[in-house]
């Protein structure tokens, strides 16, 4: 999905290409911490270099805008810890890069890029949480460490939990794959979203993040659960839209 908010809910700092950052911390474990140094580079092409004594690790800057960094410890089970690049679009709109150094080489773990509200929580239990925007709901996501990967583990429903007022009648249907309408939304009523489906897979557009044929929990004011498209919310219910 393409979609790139018009509204930054977080400014990131600017970032200067003459000054590197400097890390202390101790990412393969042998107990001795490493001064790491990151570098960004406009020219001849924007990117990212991580210095630890003589070995170093270059990449493509994702936005253009600089990079910077934080050490993480994603499992406290083990004793390595964790470099995470941070790419900012100059909005809250970012890349994360999550790498792993075990005294000789750069492993890179994964990647992720969203509208982050809030701060990154990093447990010590082997994942990483962010809350991600999406237009009008914060998104949790979870980023799972396994066989030195870092990957998103897509639920079959993320939360919503937002209230907004029906504008234009719309049906909520009896389940997700039953068409059977369980009711028609007054105008004026509020509804509480609950849930979203990303599951069903139509063609998408690239003004808001979802597909029209995504699903939503939606609870009526009378109290009955049942199913919207997008589309049919989007046009139905009067969302809180950041933007």
């Amino acid at each position: 999905m393409r979609w790139l908010p018009l509204l930054a809910l977080t400014t990131w700092p600017s970032l200067s290409f003459a000054a590197p950052v400097v890390l202390d911390g101790d990412l393969n474990g042998d107990g001795v911490p490493e001064k790491v140094t990151i570098n960004s580079q406009s020219e001849p092409k924007a990117s990212c270099t991580v210095v630890v004594g003589k070995i170093s690790y270059s990449t493509e800057d994702r936005w253009g805008d600089g990079c910077t960094g934080e050490i993480i410890d994603i499992d406290s089970g083990d004793p390595k810890k964790e470099l995470v690049l941070i790419f900012s679009s100059g909005t809250d709109f970012a890349t994360e890069l999550y790498l792993r150094f075990d005294g000789k080489t750069w492993r890179v773990l994964g990647e992720y890029s969203g509208t982050f509200s809030g701060t990154r929580e990093v447990p010590g239990a082997g994942f990483v949480l962010h809350n991600s925007w999406a237009g009008f709901f914060a998104k949790k996501v979870k980023l799972v460490l396994a066989k030195e990967q870092l990957k998103e583990l897509v639920p079959e429903l993320y939360a919503v939990d937002v209230t907004a007022k029906v504008k234009s009648s719309f049906p909520i249907q009896v389940g997700r794959s039953q068409q059977e309408p369980l009711a028609k939304l007054k105008v004026g009523s509020e509804i509480r979203v609950l849930a979203y489906d990303p599951s069903p897979k139509c063609k998408a557009t690239d003004d808001h993040p979802f597909e029209p044929c995504d699903l939503f929990l939606v609870r009526s004011a009378s109290g009955l659960l049942g199913w919207a498209r997008f589309d049919q919310l989007q046009s139905g219910a009067d969302l809180p839209w950041a933007g």
